[in-house]
């Protein structure tokens, strides 16, 4: 599989060559496609994380997000299954954007993000807050955007790369872009497998059965009908072989293969102050689990999901403009553990940014969903913002914002719930920012209070069974901050994270599992022509894993990496060094899976 990749990569850079005979010319544009994330977020707190660590040593979306954000991700050890906890809620309670789509799970609710490969987007970005009313369910702590964008300044590109780790870790990529008559074409492929033996902190013996393989193919295409006009097309396939690590040497060895495709095409047409955007798209997940390697036997499911969505956009004026939305969408799961289900949701929602003054915005987003099983609520937003000098300004924000039954909580076999409600959150955010030539500050406070949230609880029989049984008050205060400096072939960048979050279950008045009451991140990157050293380090307070707080605490622990770039004045290569956990800290983001210790990668890069 590892070699097939590989020349498919050369196969693909090959082909651009043969088909760039004719060169168009150059247009300076980027096309984005995520709008709601442009049009309607301007009152909220959103980070771009696409160039904050180099990619080749952090190919997953867990990596980055752990090392770059005030996200606690929660990892069953390297490379295997990995979640989130944002600003003090679950798993399911972060929405997943993949251009413009929702892709959480419909059976669990959730995202792996040890499945998301990084080098494979070209915008990342995470939005604070709830965002329920224009990407649906999940969206409670907040929402992470996946996005490929079209470069129409580019007539040709291409890049491969190549790095080599500890524990015989192997990741390459490949990329070509180019633009030919009126088509942008761009596509990608990687491959990371890796034994991932590594030695456990403190113990004497290796991470058994840790092996894991992941490939993906990116493929994106634009196509310009008109001046006004024009049609975009998004693929996605990722596949995925995972041992799951063991407890102990004795346990039963594991594993998990799954497959994801997303598939996407739009058309968009804009006349005037008026745009049309219709977008068709297909997602499917498949898995299958293995009970015991050393057996055939396995357990499998499926869930697709088929969505149609037409937006309107109009530009009023200036200072006013509004944005309605229709959506349908239809889900079908089956599986071992569901018998087949589906599921129809009817969504319309309506999107409004006005400036009655330059120094004010306001916001205002509302949603209504009619689905089949079970009761969608209404939901709102409203953001306002004041500049009160150039430099300095405050923002407030009011959401409601759900979470939906997954077909886990309401269907799995003899234990599942028809009659879960979905969860509610009210959530209300006050910022202040300030902003010069070379600073930037900003100081964020939240509360969020939720309700009806789903746990699996033991029934009468003493089997686990879901029930809507607790409410979380969350408050918390994020500060972040950075500063940038140039000096002739000098350049400086600094930045630096702090949150501070209590999220209390209102019923017993403890602290959540897996949500720290602190977080720091802390980056550092100068540069001096080819050469470019980037230093990160993040601390995490103690984190429970017992509901009652009886036990079983996580240690609160600091690690740091730093890279090293050498750009080569004359080829297109480009040298990296990494080194991960620099300080050898033995710790653990879920218990009994302790991390690796220090780890080394080396890079190679070709730009064409």
């Amino acid at each position: 599989m590892k070699y097939k990749a590989l020349l498919a990569c050369l196969y693909l850079l090959a082909y651009d060559h043969v088909s760039c005979a004719q060169e168009a010319v150059a247009l300076q544009e980027v096309v984005l496609t995520d709008t709601a994330l442009r049009d309607f977020s301007n009152t909220h707190a959103v980070s771009s994380l696409a160039d904050s660590l180099p990619r080749f040593a952090n190919p997953f979306l867990a990596q980055i997000l752990s090392a770059n954000s005030l996200l606690y991700v929660k990892e069953n050890g390297a490379g295997m299954v990995a979640s989130v906890a944002f600003r003090g809620t679950t798993a399911a309670q972060t929405a997943v954007i993949w251009n413009g789509i929702p892709i959480n799970s419909v059976l669990l609710g959730q995202v792996d993000f040890n499945t998301i490969q990084t080098a494979n987007y070209q915008e990342i970005s995470v939005r604070s807050g709830g965002g329920s009313t224009f990407y649906g369910s999940g969206a409670i702590g907040g929402s992470v955007h996946l996005e490929n964008n079209f470069d129409l300044s580019e007539n040709k590109a291409h890049q491969v790369r190549y790095a080599y780790g500890s524990y015989n870790n192997h990741n390459a990529f490949a990329e070509s872009k180019f633009r030919t008559g009126k088509w942008t074409l761009a596509g990608s492929l990687f491959l990371n497998d890796a034994e991932n033996d590594y030695e456990f902190p403190n113990r004497r013996r290796r991470n058994i059965n840790g092996e894991y393989q992941v490939f993906s193919a990116n493929f994106r295409a634009l196509r310009k009908l008109s001046e006004r006009s024009e049609l975009r097309f998004f693929n996605e396939y990722v596949q995925q072989y995972r041992n799951f690590s063991v407890v102990f040497p004795t346990d039963v060895k594991t594993a998990y293969d799954d497959l994801n495709f997303r598939h996407s095409a739009e058309f968009v047409n804009r006349r005037n102050r008026i745009e049309h955007l219709v977008r068709v798209g297909f997602l499917r997940e498949v898995y299958r689990y293995y009970p015991n390697t050393t057996l055939p036997d396995f357990q499998s499911g499926y869930a697709a999901t088929a969505l149609a969505r037409y937006e309107f956009k109009y530009q009023v004026s200036k200072k006013l403009r509004f944005t309605s939305i229709a959506d349908v969408q239809r889900i079908f799961a089956n599986g071992a553990d569901i018998n087949r289900q589906q599921r129809t949701t009817l969504t319309t929602a309506l999107g409004a940014a006005w400036q009655p003054y330059k120094s004010d915005l306001i916001e205002l987003g509302l949603r209504k969903e009619q689905v089949s099983d079970f009761e969608s609520p209404f939901l709102f937003s409203l953001g306002y913002k004041h500049a009160f000098l150039e430099e300095f300004s405050a923002r407030a924000g009011v959401s409601r914002n759900f979470r939906a039954p997954t077909f886990n909580d309401l269907y799995w076999n003899s234990l599942g719930n028809p009659s879960l409600r979905a969860e509610n959150a009210w959530q209300y955010e006050l910022g202040l920012q300030f902003a010069k030539k070379y600073w930037n500050l900003s100081l964020t406070a939240f509360q969020n209070q939720v309700s009806d949230m789903i746990r699996w609880v033991p029934g009468a029989s003493g089997q686990f069974q879901p029930e809507n049984t607790d409410e979380v008050d969350i408050t918390g205060v994020e500060v972040q901050g950075d500063f940038r400096w140039k000096f002739g072939s000098n350049q400086w960048a600094v930045g630096s994270s702090y949150a501070y979050t209590k999220s209390i279950n209102a019923n017993t008045d403890l602290q959540l599992v897996y949500v720290p009451e602190h977080k720091a991140v802390f980056n550092f990157k100068y540069s001096y022509k080819s050469f470019e050293i980037l230093y990160n380090q993040q601390w995490v307070s103690t984190v429970e894993t017992r509901s009652d707080h009886s036990g079983g605490a996580l240690d609160a622990f600091s690690t740091a990496a730093v890279y090293l770039n050498y750009k080569m004045s004359r080829f297109p290569v480009l040298i990296s060094l990494a080194a991960q956990n620099l300080y050898n800290t033995a710790y653990q983001t879920v218990l009994s899976r302790p991390m690796p210790l220090r780890t080394y990668q080396i890079n190679l890069t070709l730009n064409l």
